[in-house]
C-alpha cells in the first residue's frame, strides 16, 4: 500500500512505500483493447474497443457488460449520475453501467477528440480538419455549441478548478498537425479563451499535452514531445505554468485522488507522485491509456486488454485547524497502524504509537501527548 507521512511543517514519502501494482481478469472474450477507465456511484467502468465495457466494484473484481456497439469507445466519464462513453461519432449513455443507450451525436461530420466532466457539465470535444468545436451538456444528452478553436491549438483535454477552465494539447502551424509546444488556453465560461505564460523551459519541450488535472489547490498536465520523452508541468492558478517534471516516457493520462497523483504512459509506465512535482516510475507491459481513482485503489487500463490496480491507499495529513490532531484516509473496514519518528534519515527507527480501525474515512486521531513526534506515517494491517 502507499504509506503517507507527515511532520510538523512538511509531508513526505517513503520511497519503499510507493504503490504496487497487481493484474486483474476484466472477463471480457478476446482480451480488446482497453482506452479509458472512470469511476462513479461506487463503479469502476472501463471501456475500448469493438464497444467493449467492463465495471468493477473493488477494482478486482470485473464484469463484462453489453454496450450495445461493436463500435470502439476512445472516453468514459461519469458525472449528475451519468456515465458517457464515446469514441469516433458515437456517443452512449449508462445510469448504472449495465445498461447503455446511444443518444444523438451533435456534430455531424466531426469526430470525438477529447470528453470530460468538470464543473457540473459534461464537455465534449470534436475535431474536423483544422476546426475544433466545444460542446457542454449537463445529461450527457442535449449538446450546445460553446467554444471554437481554429488556428492556434489542437485541444485534447479540459478541466476545472480556481474559478476557471483550463485546456490544454498541441500547439499547431500547420496541417498536418506538427507539434510546437505544449498548448494551455483558459476561459471563465467555454467561449472566450486566452493563453497564459508558459515558462521557456516547458515551451522548449515541444510536449503534446494529453491530460489535466486540478486537485483542489493545482493543476497538473502530462504529455510527451516526438521523441517520446515525457513532461509534466503545474499551475497554483491555471495562468502561470512551469515545467516540473521529465526524464519518463510520454504522459497520455493522469488521476489523481486523497493526496497521490497516478500518471500513466504509452511505452508501459505508471508514475506516481505524492506533490506532483517528484514522480517515481514503474514500469509495466503494456502501454497505459487510461487511470482512475475510487474506493481507496487507483486502476489503469491499458492498450494491450490488460487491468492493473493499484495496492490499497492509506493517506495521512493533520486535521484541518491542528498540528497534532491525525486525518488518515483508507478502506474502511480495515485496522491501521500509526508510527513515529522525531527525524526523517536514511536509517529511520519507526515506533509504533496506536493503532485505529477506519469505521469512516477519513477519521481522526489523537496522538498520546507522550508520543508527540516530528513525523508520522499509517499502514495498513495485514
Amino acid at each position: 500500500m502507499l504509506a503517507l507521512c507527515c511532520g510538523w511543517l512538511q509531508f513526505s514519502t517513503q520511497a519503499a512505500d510507493l504503490l504496487s501494482w497487481h493484474t486483474r481478469v476484466h472477463g471480457v472474450a478476446d482480451g480488446p483493447a482497453l482506452n479509458a477507465v472512470t469511476f462513479g456511484k461506487g463503479l469502476f467502468v472501463a471501456v475500448g474497443e469493438n464497444g467493449t465495457v467492463a465495471t468493477s466494484t473493488d477494482g478486482s473484481n470485473w464484469a463484462a457488460q453489453v454496450s450495445g456497439t461493436s463500435n470502439g469507445f476512445w472516453r468514459v466519464v461519469y458525472g449528475n449520475g451519468t456515465f458517457l462513453a464515446g469514441g469516433g461519432r458515437q456517443l452512449r449513455v449508462s445510469p448504472d453501467g449495465t445498461n447503455w443507450v446511444a443518444v444523438p451525436w451533435p456534430n455531424y461530420d466531426a469526430v470525438l477528440f477529447g470528453l470530460a466532466f468538470a464543473n457540473d457539465r459534461f464537455i465534449l470535444i470534436t475535431r474536423w480538419a483544422q476546426d475544433q468545436n466545444l460542446w457542454t451538456s449537463t445529461d450527457a444528452t442535449n449538446w450546445a455549441l460553446t467554444g471554437y478553436f481554429s488556428m492556434y491549438g489542437l485541444v485534447l483535454d479540459p478541466a476545472y478548478g480556481a474559478g476557471r477552465y483550463v485546456v490544454v494539447g498541441i500547439m499547431k502551424d500547420d496541417f498536418p498537425v506538427r507539434a510546437e509546444a505544449p498548448f494551455v488556453a483558459t476561459s471563465t465560461d467555454l467561449k472566450k479563451f486566452y493563453l497564459p505564460d508558459l515558462d521557456l523551459r516547458f515551451l522548449a519541450t515541444g510536449a503534446e499535452l494529453q491530460s489535466v488535472v486540478f486537485d483542489g489547490a493545482k493543476f497538473i498536465a502530462g504529455g510527451g514531445a516526438l521523441n517520446e520523452a515525457g513532461y509534466i508541468g503545474s499551475s497554483d492558478d491555471g495562468v502561470n505554468w512551469h515545467m516540473v517534471a521529465s526524464g519518463f516516457p510520454d504522459v497520455n493520462s493522469i488521476a489523481y485522488g486523497d493526496g497521490v497523483y497516478v500518471a500513466g504512459a504509452d511505452l508501459g509506465a505508471l508514475l506516481v507522485s505524492t506533490d506532483g512535482d517528484r514522480w517515481t516510475t514503474t514500469q509495466v507491459q503494456e502501454a497505459v491509456a487510461g487511470v482512475a481513482y475510487g474506493n481507496n485503489t487507483f486502476v489503469a487500463v491499458c492498450g494491450g486488454g490488460t487491468i492493473l490496480q493499484s495496492d490499497p491507499v492509506v493517506t495521512l495529513s493533520f486535521a484541518a485547524g491542528t498540528d497534532s490532531t491525525l486525518s488518515i484516509r483508507g478502506p474502511v473496514g480495515r485496522s491501521v497502524v500509526i508510527q513515529a519518528v522525531d527525524r526523517l534519515s536514511s536509517t529511520n527507527n519507526w515506533k509504533t504509537i496506536g493503532s485505529i480501525v477506519l469505521t469512516n474515512s477519513p477519521v481522526t486521531w489523537t496522538p498520546p501527548s507522550s508520543q508527540l513526534q516530528g513525523f508520522y506515517r499509517a499502514s495498513l494491517q495485514d
